[in-house]
């Protein structure tokens, strides 16, 4: 059984609008601005500074139409998340966006986690472990089938894939 930090709720599962996916800077601004107001984050232009400042030094887009991005907690932070580990944050985009992936492919997917104690002893490194390598098992078609899913159909069907990745039809 997947850790409850890979039971995803629909509620954490957001469409983005064809102006917010504009163009990377909107985008950025949009996810940030959403989580400051599920987690009450007051600092949410801080944060969006920190996630510039992160994406400037390199992407967040590692391949196959999916994004990983840090919502800018920081070190001394904890952060008052539904799970016990934290909680994962999906923005599905399905007309894609160019945020200079590593394989220069539009990202359709934006996963965000959001750890309870992101800089902890031993952090958040067997979690992000068993998301990367879930994820390993999702083919680019599947990533880019997964943005124009409902937000309901999005959090069964990427529940279903952390619960059982290698199940999944491919």
């Amino acid at each position: 059984m997947a850790p409850d930090i890979f039971t995803i709720p629909s509620d954490h599962i957001r469409i983005v609008p064809p102006d917010v996916s504009a163009s990377k800077d909107t985008l950025l601004a949009h996810l940030v601005q959403t989580l400051a107001a599920a987690y009450r984050w007051p600092d949410a232009p801080a944060r969006l500074d920190r996630v510039l400042r992160r994406e400037a030094l390199g992407t967040s887009g590692i391949g196959g139409h999916l994004a990983v991005l840090s919502p800018g907690v920081r070190r001394d932070e904890d952060v008052a998340t539904a799970h016990p580990v934290g909680d994962l944050w999906f923005f599905l985009i399905p007309a894609g966006i160019d945020l200079e992936a590593i394989d220069a492919e539009p990202v359709h997917v934006v996963a965000c986690p959001v750890f309870r104690h992101p800089w902890r002893r031993n952090g958040c490194y067997p979690e992000m472990s068993t998301f990367m390598s879930c994820w390993a098992t999702v083919s680019r078609e599947q990533t880019a089938a997964l943005s124009r899913m409902t937000a309901e159909t999005a959090a069964g069907w990427l529940t279903e894939m952390f619960a059982n990745p290698v199940e999944l039809e491919r």
